[in-house]
């Protein structure tokens, strides 16, 4: 029997929404800090990491799915474009993420829904600089 709770969509997505509005309102606050910091003269005073992490909730070890190559239609590499059933097991969050924003960006991919029906989610990876 499985320790996860059972969530609809709706529910899904309204955590993530409160995540990601935690998660930007820590980084205006450290930001804020930072300048405070600054100003004062504190040696320590220094932005913050990035908090989209490879671990960073919501993030279910994405790189362990079946992502599928373009390419060649087998398993993907780590860093390739590849693209993934909607409903693979271990995609809900994910997939509730995409519902909300349209695209989402984690780590080093961005992930968006494709296929005439949007049956499938499709990672391509960010441009660098």
């Amino acid at each position: 029997m499985s320790d996860t709770p059972k969530m609809t969509d709706g529910e899904i997505a309204f955590l993530i929404i409160e995540r990601d509005t935690s998660e930007y309102k820590k980084e205006r606050i450290d930001e804020l800090l930072n300048k405070i910091g600054a100003a004062k003269g504190f040696s320590d005073a220094k932005k913050p990491s990035s908090t989209v992490t490879e671990n960073s909730p919501g993030s279910t070890d994405l790189d362990a799915l079946p992502w599928k190559s373009y390419k060649t239609k087998e398993a993907a590499g780590p860093e390739e474009p590849a693209w993934i059933f909607r409903n693979t097991k271990g995609v809900e969050a994910l997939e509730a993420q995409i519902k909300n924003k349209g695209k989402v960006q984690i780590g080093k991919f961005e992930y968006s829904f494709s296929g005439p029906e949007k049956q499938f989610i499709s990672r391509k990876p960010l441009k660098e600089g």
